[in-house]
């Protein structure tokens, strides 16, 4: 006997932030480090779990309608054991690290964070630190030379940019000392507003869809596996998204849309 799985996934319409910095070249530090902020605090609540995403590129960071920026693309991201050490060549070329790069067994949780590196500089710089074809020219370069910072960039955003770009892993900071860098700034943890909150207006905006009170109330109190929960949970995520843009709007973010 056959059977379907169906997923549903979020649309994000908007743009990522390839397409974001083709159009404005780069940016400047107070206008990066939001959306650079939003990647790390992803990035935080991935490797807190151990999980390392392994392929954060500009492609994969998505910046949605009301502004919020959102880590995509899990097709590489793996769930580490303590201490697990890993041989498969992923990610994007300009991003990967070093150790990959080498061929050598890596941690896919400092990985993450030489890209992170590559990502804040690509921000703040409109180009990449190291531009190579091939995995071995890759290699060479990065470990014979030293990735240029230009002079316009601050010593703090430029001291993080090099604890990223730290060729040895032992001297690469990991995500949680990345937090604690001033130039960062700090991340508030935005809770989305709780279902008893918000459940009038999901109530009243399922009533004007067409659902009757009844089944909506009976398919939330039982946790029902049909359209109607399936609605309610849409409305809810997108409910709270709007609530939380609009105490943290920002302006670049909103001229990307």
């Amino acid at each position: 006997m056959w059977s379907k799985t169906y997923i549903v996934m979020e649309y994000v319409a908007g743009k990522d932030l390839q397409m974001f910095l083709c159009e404005v070249g780069y940016l400047k530090e107070q206008d990066a480090k939001p959306i650079f902020q939003q990647v790390v605090s992803a990035v935080h609540f991935l490797h807190q779990r151990r999980i390392a995403h392994r392929d954060i590129k500009l492609e994969n960071v998505l910046i949605d309608r009301n502004g919020n920026v959102k880590l995509c693309d899990f097709g590489m991201a793996i769930e580490l054991a303590e201490g697990q050490m890993l041989m498969q060549v992923c990610g994007s070329l300009l991003y990967m690290a070093p150790e990959i790069l080498a061929m050598e067994p890596y941690d896919g949780l400092a990985v993450d964070m030489w890209s992170l590196g590559v990502l804040l500089y690509v921000l703040v710089t409109g180009q990449f630190p190291y531009t190579e074809d091939t995995i071995h020219g890759m290699h060479r370069l990065i470990t014979n030379t030293k990735c240029p910072i230009p002079y316009h960039l601050s010593k703090p955003c430029y001291i993080i940019i090099a604890q990223l770009l730290k060729v040895p892993t032992q001297e690469r900071i990991t995500i949680c000392q990345l937090l604690q860098r001033p130039w960062l700034g700090h991340i508030k943890k935005h809770t989305a507003p709780t279902t008893k909150e918000i459940l009038p207006r999901l109530v009243e905006t399922m009533y004007t869809m067409g659902y009757n009170l009844e089944e909506i109330l009976s398919s939330i109190k039982y946790r029902q596996p049909n359209k109607v929960t399936a609605t309610f949970n849409i409305l809810k995520h997108k409910l709270s998204c709007e609530d939380s843009y609009q105490q943290t709007g920002h302006p670049c973010l909103k001229a990307a849309m």
